[in-house]
């Protein structure tokens, strides 16, 4: 169980779009090309800015709770705003799968990110 998780419950669709914004805010350092670039979900896995925006990004949004990726989190979000997402319950459940073993338990920016990046890119559309 994470660290997180009993205090945690799922966020409506301005929530998450405040969330990405303030972790874009925080990280582009005035790079609108990477701004924009994350706007569409294009996240490059080499670039250190695109790292820290992805672990501001699961830890606001309850996927990371600084020693592991939060499955169940991923799995009530998913399920309390389906019909907003557009995504299907088998790719959702892919997705909560794949984050649930990825090893991040150092909390760095990159270990977050390579591992979010990956699975992120797998699972487009």
């Amino acid at each position: 169980a994470g660290v997180f998780s009993a205090d945690w419950s799922p966020m409506n669709p301005e929530e998450v779009a405040f969330e990405e914004a303030k972790c874009m805010e925080d990280h582009f350092g005035n790079d609108f090309g990477l701004a924009q670039k994350w706007m569409k979900w294009n996240l490059a896995e080499s670039d250190g800015k695109t790292a820290c925006y992805v672990k501001c990004l699961v830890e606001a949004l309850g996927m990371y709770d600084k020693q592991a990726f939060q499955p169940n989190n991923i799995k009530q979000q998913y399920e309390a705003y389906k019909s907003d997402n557009g995504v299907d319950q088998a790719k959702s459940d892919a997705i909560s799968n794949e984050l649930g073993k990825i090893d991040a338990k150092d909390g760095k920016c990159e270990s977050i990110a390579k591992g979010f990046i990956q699975v992120n890119n797998a699972n487009k559309g």
